[in-house]
């Protein structure tokens, strides 16, 4: 998948009312791709406030016709285990419309897959066809990792909520059979299954009630959104938010850069440096249990 985006790295794609470039970088040496997801805007003007001599006045400026206005979140994933560290700031595109993009770029690469294993087949018939099409079904999924209190905020975005997954560190079932386990449990995972179509606004009180009063720190929530995409949201004690820094001065790094050198950039040096900062977290071993 990251080697077909890295192939479309000159290529613009429309998402969300905005033309968007997605630029992706193997690093050499490196166990992380590097990234930069640039937003262009089509407001011509902006406006700014200046002060002449104590008046407040409002100057409004065009850009020239080879100049646009422009978002950019710089990115970093790790090849063997999918964890990205996303750079972001206000206005510019979230961490979770950023999973939509991937989403969208994955069910394109799908389907050139799919179409291209079609047309290998000589004489296809409607079973392989509907087998190869099968083969090509699931999309792509995305997890958030947030701090328990704020868990909240990301179940409001949901539309139902299908199941809520909690993880113990100790044996919590009452029933005298599992009393015998109990000196040699590591973790026992609970999973509430809900019916169908559950709407998020009827179980987030209680939810997010539950993860205080317990003090969960591990488990995950699996719902869809109002635009019917599987969304999965983990409940996580380590920080959400790794750095923090003046808009400023982040871009004063970025002036005069040059795209095609964008993995060089300061901005990808510092989230390598996070990223090593929190090696328990960025390197750890990943397990797909969807």
């Amino acid at each position: 998948m990251m080697e077909h985006m890295e192939s479309q790295n000159n290529t613009s794609s429309n998402f969300r009312d905005y033309k968007r470039f997605c630029y992706v970088k193997d690093l050499e040496n490196e166990k992380y791709i590097a990234g930069l997801f640039v937003t262009i805007k089509d407001q011509r003007k902006f406006c700014e406030l200046k002060n002449n001599d104590g008046k407040l006045k409002v100057k409004v400026n065009t850009l020239d016709a080879n100049s646009n206005l422009m978002d950019f979140n710089f990115f970093i994933i790790n090849i063997e285990n999918g964890l990205c560290l996303y750079q972001h700031y206000h206005n510019s595109c979230s961490p979770n419309q950023f999973g939509y993009f991937l989403h969208q770029k994955f069910r394109e690469f799908q389907e050139k897959l799919c179409q291209s294993e079609k047309d290998s087949k000589s004489n296809l018939t409607n079973k392989q066809e509907k087998l190869i099409n099968k083969n090509y079904k699931k999309g792509l999924t995305w997890e958030l990792m947030v701090r328990p209190e704020k868990i909240g905020d990301l179940l409001n975005e949901l539309d139902t909520i299908r199941a809520f997954e909690i993880d113990f560190f100790h044996l919590k079932a009452d029933d005298s059979e599992f009393k015998p386990l109990s000196n040699f449990v590591n973790k026992e995972r609970r999973t509430f299954g809900f019916m169908k179509k559950t709407l998020a606004s009827v179980l987030t009180p209680t939810i997010t009630d539950i993860i205080s009063k317990l003090n969960i720190t591990n488990g995950r929530v699996f719902g869809k959104d109002i635009d019917g995409i599987e969304r999965i949201i983990k409940i996580s004690e380590n920080p959400d938010n790794f750095g923090e820094y003046e808009y400023d001065n982040i871009a004063e790094k970025l002036n005069s850069l040059d795209i095609e050198s964008f993995h060089k950039n300061w901005v990808i040096k510092e989230l390598l440096s996070k990223a090593g900062e929190y090696k328990h977290i960025f390197e750890s071993l990943i397990k797909n249990e969807n």
